[in-house]
């Protein structure tokens, strides 16, 4: 299983990966001239599947067809893999690590350039298992050591010696260094096993490629070192605080062959971290980090030159503080002329020692589960193939593999969402999914992220609503913001009832609705219970205010506009609270409230239904006041005294947010949408080569970042998307335009030295208009997003949401609309629940709902002239009316409606 060797007349693994390569590609050549014959040339430029590789490597795709970036770069030696970031003191750090996110349905890891790991836990609001300490002999751990004579290859980057050559890999799911030195050839790959196991398991295929027989020792570390995520005026000295509250006592137990750290004390969130060899027995152990590394330190460990003991002093207990212990095995081999083996090692964490070695006896009996968790990942992600362009296929897919990435899970069986939010999460501790109470950081964003998961694996978008419904108050005078603070947002109820309309709509789950889920302020209620408690949450305790738009509160999407108005310029902040009005929140509840109508009709509520639709009546109305005759107005403060922006935000300036909500709902109609595309066009896209900017002139408040950044201008994809989907409506040209500058390849090539662009991004991203154009905002002395600029579920969540909307796909109650908006044919496009194939003469779909349904059909076709329909059951001729034709089909999670138009 876990250890074999290939004698000299088998094939390596270097060669089987090659052949491996070779079948799969031969698999996308037949899937390219399917393609192309169906759809015409659809053979992709050579220079588009490097395009946006920026100038730490390129992107290539792996054995199993799916997107990698070979990190090329020498970071030791290269100049511009430094970057800066600030401390809490607001001295500048020059730093040379660019990392990747691993995870899977339970955890997630982070994967550094330099070669180590570390693995996050999700219990109690969460900390790093094994946290890169080195002033403490804490390395994180994730690499190791292979010694054959005087001969020694090593898995950190930074520790290579000598002619030795190192190749690193980001791949879907998995971390992957090889290193050759003279004969020898070591390749390690990291991954997060599919599943919900709170394990990183580690891949060692070792190769002779002399022709002498050999012995050879691989040495596997890992750094059992403890770090809570925590929120404080200083997460360092919280974060010190807990260090010295616990112990770690290490161990080996002879009869299972595993390490063990046990974690004691009233503030470690876990109990037991394990390192075990998976089919080999340990040849000898370490659990003392001074002992392992002795004089040689990280790059020749004095362990690994002298070998370990088989059963070393007990003497690896102790505080982080002090003799920081190690979790570190030795494994011996023997190779003979051109051969190769393969080890694998599991590390993970539990919370009682019984579920650790249950992990572990689990393991040992799987036979392969990289290949299952590859082709898991290879099953998941989605398909955009577009004739010429193979880098939008990559681009998808990279993205739905980085959001599913970011969830989070408190325990096993524990409810799945998106928790992963860059330095908001892994710095200031605000957005960690909180085990205890079931509820996952900024509900608005927890909302949004379950709704590409409909496309992807509704399940995970079903269990992203039932942890949001944790959140729902029974009680609608209740806030929904249950932290506190300076921030109460006025918008997360319309959030949910987007996402949960959403979701129903999409996947045709009405059992849903009938399922019973707590209320945050106790008691049960369905999720359709949840869905109504939430409208009556924004329209009893959010409501509207003098001119009749949503009250702003804290704050709405940008809380920043609330903040900024009372903190610094001048506004009264009780004056806000009470009185002030977002044209955003009333944009939005415009769209949400109709779709949410039409949910409560289906329910057979038909006086709420139309309640709710009078309620958005009068919003649009209220709307048509805040028209500046060039775009909407963003806030109003009624009198507070801004002595920036006076009474009105946005009168003289134009703001991003409301206006794809005023287009999208139908508020501004089709000649004001078209004047306000015009307008985004020449106001916030003029001079940006990657996306339109929050505000055309910055303000100069210093909330939320300086002039050109974050919400003073700043470039956010998240609103970027909402006005991909807006511009769709009317120019499908700009909506394709703006799509392709919303991705990390357009960021890659506008800005090829900035790592966090390319393979990872965050939440907004600084205009053309900034000092530092291409990186993120910071906000002294609250916020320094440059302190982990990474790793943000946005960037990644905007393009695959919007494409739904560039191909056409919409749902209601009576069925599935497909009207593409692209500017082209041919394409295709296909997800779990629903794929989609324009052809120059035919249109083919499918579509598999979470339950079985009739649906309604609308698609629009190419030609006025006649189509032919064939489904499984047979064919029938239809005439188009208005560019569509209409049909009903059946539809199942074991039988998906599959048809077929030809013009």
């Amino acid at each position: 299983m876990g250890d074999s060797t290939t004698s000299s007349r088998s094939v390596s693994p270097i060669a089987k990966r090659l052949r491996s390569r070779v079948r799969i590609g031969k698999r996308y050549c037949v899937l390219a001239l399917f393609f192309a014959l169906s759809c015409a040339d659809a053979s992709p430029a050579p220079q588009d599947r490097e395009y946006g590789s920026g100038a730490f490597g390129r992107w290539t795709r792996d054995e199993y067809g799916l997107p990698a970036y070979e990190y090329e770069m020498d970071e030791e030696a290269d100049p511009r893999a430094e970057w800066t970031s600030g401390d809490f003191g607001g001295a500048m750090v020059t730093r040379r690590d660019h990392w990747h996110l691993l995870g899977n349905d339970r955890t997630l890891a982070l994967a550094y350039n330099h070669g180590h790991v570390e693995l996050l836990s999700a219990e109690e609001g969460g900390a790093w298992v094994n946290a890169w300490d080195p002033d403490r002999n804490a390395y994180s751990g994730g690499f190791g050591y292979l010694r054959v004579g005087d001969t020694l290859l090593s898995t950190f980057f930074d520790d290579r010696e000598g002619d030795a050559v190192f190749r690193r890999r980001f791949g879907t799911g998995y971390f992957e260094k090889e290193v050759r030195r003279r004969e020898w050839e070591m390749r390690q790959t990291l991954y997060l096993p599919v599943g919900h196991d709170p394990v990183i398991l580690s891949r060692l295929e070792i190769e002779n490629e002399g022709a002498g027989d050999a012995r050879a020792s691989y040495f596997e570390y890992w750094g059992p070192h403890l770090q809570l995520v925590l929120g404080s005026e200083s997460p360092e000295a919280g974060r010190e605080h807990a260090a010295a509250t616990y112990t770690i006592r290490t161990f080996y137990r002879r009869d299972v062959e595993a390490l063990f750290a046990v974690h004691e004390g009233p503030e470690a969130p876990y109990r037991v971290v394990f390192l075990a060899p998976l089919g080999s027995s340990p040849a000898g152990i370490e659990m003392d980090a001074t002992r392992f590394f002795g004089e040689g330190g990280r790059a020749r460990p004095g362990g690994v030159v002298n070998g370990l003991a088989a059963d070393p002093p007990r003497n690896g207990q102790g505080s982080p503080g002090s003799n920081a212990p190690c979790l570190a095995v030795q494994v011996d081999v023997e190779l003979p002329a051109r051969s190769a083996r393969t080890l694998e090692f599991i590390f993970g964490y539990a919370p009682r020692m019984k579920d650790a070695l249950e992990l572990i006896e689990a393991y040992r009996r799987r036979a392969d589960p990289f290949a299952e968790t590859m082709e898991a990942w290879r099953a998941y992600v989605p398909s955009f193939e577009v004739p010429g362009e193979e880098w939008l296929d990559r681009e998808m897919k990279w993205s739905a593999y980085s959001l599913r990435a970011a969830i989070l899970s408190p325990a096993e069986g524990g409810r799945r969402a998106v928790s992963g939010f860059s330095s908001y999460q892994y710095f200031l501790g605000a957005g960690s999914y909180a085990g205890t109470r079931d509820v996952a950081g900024p509900l608005r964003d927890v909302s949004q992220y379950s709704m590409p998961f409909a496309f992807l694996d509704p399940e995970i978008s079903r269990e992203h609503l039932a942890v949001l419904s944790a959140s729902v108050p029974q009680d609608p005078t209740l806030p929904w913001w249950h932290v506190g603070g300076l921030i109460s947002p006025s918008d997360y109820a319309l959030f949910f009832l987007w996402a949960g309309t959403e979701y129903v709509w999409a996947t045709r789950d009405w059992g849903f609705l009938d399922v019973s889920l707590p209320f945050h302020d106790g008691g049960e209620g369905s999720f359709y219970d949840h869905l109504a408690a939430a409208y009556r949450h924004q329209d009893e305790r959010v409501g509207t205010g003098a001119s009749g738009l949503v009250r702003i509160l804290g704050g709405d999407w940008n809380d920043g506009v609330a903040l900024a108005a009372y903190l610094t310029e001048g506004a009264d902040r009780n004056r806000v609270l009470e009185e002030g009005e977002s044209t955003l929140n009333t944009a939005m509840a415009a769209y949400v409230y109709p779709r949410f109508a039409e949910l409560v009709e289906a329910r057979g509520d038909a006086d709420l239904a139309a309640a709710i639709r009078e309620r958005a009546s009068a919003l649009a109305r209220a709307l048509e006041g805040e028209w500046t005759g060039r775009w909407y107005t963003r806030a109003k403060l009624h009198g507070t005294s801004s002595v920036i922006q006076g009474d009105v935000f946005g009168d003289e300036r134009m703001y991003l947010e409301p206006q794809p909500w005023a287009i999208v709902s139908g508020a501004a109609g089709e000649e004001r949408g078209r004047s306000l595309l015009d307008n985004a066009r020449r106001q916030l896209l003029e001079g940006e080569p990657c996306g339109a900017r929050l505000v055309n002139e910055p303000v100069g408040h210093d909330v939320g970042g300086d002039p050109g950044e974050g919400a003073d201008g700043g470039i956010w994809p998240l609103l970027n998307g909402h006005l991909v989907w807006a511009a769709s409506r009317s120019d499908p040209s700009m909506a394709w335009d703006l799509f392709r500058r919303n991705t990390l390849a357009c960021r890659a090539e506008a800005y090829p030295e900035l790592w966090s662009g390319i393979w990872t991004s965050f939440d907004s991203y600084n205009s053309a208009r900034s000092a530092h154009p291409g990186r993120t905002w910071e906000w002294w002395p609250m916020v320094d997003m440059n302190r982990m600029p990474a790793t943000h579920p946005d960037p990644h969540f905007a393009p695959l949401y919007s494409l739904t909307k560039l191909v056409g796909i919409s749902f209601d109650s009576r069925g599935l609309t497909i009207d593409p908006r692209l500017p082209f044919e041919p394409f295709r496009f296909a997800t779990d629940l629903v794929s989609v194939t324009y052809g120059e003469e035919f249109m083919e779909g499918r579509y598999r709902p979470v339950a079985a349904d009739r649906v309604q059909m609308r698609v629009r076709v190419s030609r006025s002239g006649p189509v032919r329909l064939r489904l499984e059951s047979g064919h029938s001729t239809l005439m188009p009316a208005d560019g569509f034709v209409g049909f009903e089909i059946d539809a199942s999670p074991e039988a998906p409606a599959a048809w077929r138009l030809e013009w």
